[in-house]
């Protein structure tokens, strides 16, 4: 049975509903909007929901196989653990270990390596490809400041990875979010190359019940209109930005929606997936939206 996911969009203060799709649009921040972003392209309501097994009922980030839409690759919190999905089949098909029991936030992939984000910031890589129950990965410690980090993904249009702050003490002072922009190397070694920062007060302006900050849990890039989706399961939202990280809109969602968000994703079509743990609940859910447009 699915359950009914009542997206609120927010945008400075406004909300529109119209079209038979059911999609809600709103206007940009601080200047008229630009078409390409003006609406939110999904339903009201999840089109599929995927129930987990037990294994993976504290499900804490998802990726997409480049090639195949079909499969997707998952992580569990305090399992180094990886798991591959069939959402055909309905189930998962294979599991492989690549490290020791930690706090593992999210995964990405670029069709080479894999890169799973430890809450301290470390990542570990290893290669794409067939795997048998125990992975050799690489420990990549250092890339970016003391924090807890729980969103790491791969922007198909540089291909470069993209780090951000869940709790960081520069944020704290500075009223920002601050993440980091790491490269991979062929084999599979990263290194940091930027920083970015959104200004917290660009979002205040879509909605003044943020006064301080947002607590990101994961993050991922639409490609077809540049943005990227950040996902805030403390704060109950969506945050979309430009391409810049420049906050665009807000995307509301309640507790009856998720039980706690904690992954999110687009497969190669761009329909957009949420993973959430089980919570209070029996297991974890991955929700699947898929493109009205």
């Amino acid at each position: 049975m699915k359950k009914s996911v009542g997206f609120m969009l927010i945008a400075v203060g406004a909300t529109v509903l119209t079209g038979s799709s059911c999609r809600f649009k709103g206007s940009s921040a601080g200047k008229p909007h630009d078409s390409s972003v003006a609406a939110f392209p999904y339903p009201i309501k999840p089109d599929s929901v995927f129930t987990m097994p037990k294994a993976l009922k504290e499900i804490s980030g998802i990726s997409f196989d480049p090639v195949r839409s079909r499969t997707a690759y998952a992580i569990q919190d305090e399992d180094a653990v990886l798991f591959t999905y069939d959402f055909s089949r309905r189930k998962v098909v294979a599991t492989s270990t690549f490290g020791k029991p930690g706090d593992y936030e999210d995964i990405a992939t670029d069709g080479r390596f894999f890169y799973v984000l430890k809450s301290d910031g470390t990542v570990y890589t290893f290669p794409f490809a067939p795997h048998g129950n125990t992975i050799q990965a690489q420990e990549i410690k250092g890339l970016v400041p003391e924090g807890e980090y729980e969103s790491i993904a791969i922007n198909p249009l540089d291909r470069l990875l993209y780090v951000l702050c869940k709790s960081c003490k520069l944020d704290r002072q500075q009223g920002t979010l601050t993440g980091y922009v790491l490269k991979a190397s062929d084999d599979g070694n990263l290194e940091t190359i930027d920083r970015f920062s959104i200004d917290v007060n660009l979002i205040t302006a879509l909605d003044p019940t943020i006064k301080k900050r947002i607590r990101p849990s994961a993050m991922t890039k639409r490609v077809s209109s540049d943005e990227w989706y950040i996902l805030s399961s403390i704060d109950r939202m969506v945050l979309l930005t430009d391409a810049n990280f420049k906050p665009r809109k807000i995307v509301r969602f309640s507790h009856a929606d998720f039980e706690q968000p904690e992954g999110i994703a687009f497969d190669q079509d761009e329909n957009l997936y949420i993973g959430s743990e089980a919570g209070k609940t029996k297991a974890g859910k991955i929700y699947q939206f898929n493109k009205h447009r």
